[in-house]
């Protein structure tokens, strides 16, 4: 199924549900695209909901807009609010993976849509670890000195061999539109808009993720007043590819309490 805003058209696949009385999963996607929970969806649609996943603009089946360069979690949450009001969907739901987890805060925040939050792994803290730190400055010198070597240091600096030492692993499998879009929302830091969920919100976190650290997840807990974080032990930024069956009863415990 597709919807038509401005430029772009958002593509979505329903999981419908028979069952009278089923509550409505909306689930935004991360980086990794919504073929990550490929195997997930039907174990969610079979008894506990019909499920809505939203391809992100530039991910799946949904296309990117001309002007795709200010494309950032604002504009990804206007995108998905709009079609989430065209369909009917405000009051649904809402579970977000990583950026998904940053647009659906957006989305409750600004967009008052969703009528409980599922936070899994989300990365709404912009941080400057140590390393990070360290390694973006070597980056910055080594593209310094490149620059000064004329033709030679370009070619060096061209070269995917470098990119894939240097870049991070989603900024190097990402096509050249989208590697914009990556750092337009590595660098949204929307910490500021969680004390403002008002609603029941589940924060899901891997306890070993490498990507967004437990530590976002206690923060985000703290700072969500209605919240409750869970755990799952050994696993890392895709806690439902681990533990999927942990994971499902985490939800459905979670959605089906009164």
């Amino acid at each position: 199924m597709f919807f038509k805003y401005k430029d772009v058209n958002i593509a979505y696949e329903f999981f419908p549900n028979m069952t009278a009385g089923v509550k409505t999963l909306v689930i935004i996607h991360g980086w990794g695209g919504p073929q990550a929970w490929n195997n997930y969806i039907e174990q969610f649609a079979r008894k506990d909901f019909q499920v809505i996943l939203i391809h992100l603009p530039g991910f799946g089946e949904s296309t990117l807009p001309k002007n795709y360069k200010k494309l950032d979690s604002y504009k990804y949450a206007e995108y998905i609010a709009n079609l989430l009001k065209d369909i009917g969907l405000e009051d649904s739901i809402l579970m977000g993976h990583s950026l998904g987890g940053k647009i659906a805060t957006i989305l409750n925040t600004k967009y008052k849509i969703g009528s409980r939050l599922i936070l899994v792994d989300c990365a709404c803290f912009h941080r400057l670890y140590p390393m990070w730190w360290l390694k973006t400055q070597l980056v910055k010198l080594g593209k310094a000195i490149l620059k000064r070597l004329g033709a030679f240091g370009q070619k060096i600096l061209n070269s995917q061999r470098l990119l894939k030492l240097f870049a991070s692993q989603d900024y190097y499998n990402a096509s050249y539109e989208l590697r914009h879009v990556l750092k337009n929302v590595v660098d949204n830091d929307v910490r500021r808009l969680l004390p403002k969920i008002n609603v029941d919100t589940l924060v899901i976190w891997g306890e070993k993720d490498d990507i967004t650290p437990l530590i976002d997840g206690v923060c985000t807990n703290k700072l969500v007043k209605k919240s409750r974080l869970k755990i799952i032990k050994d696993a890392k930024h895709f806690p439902f590819i681990l533990r999927p069956n942990i994971f499902h009863n985490l939800v459905t415990n979670f959605t089906h309490e009164i």
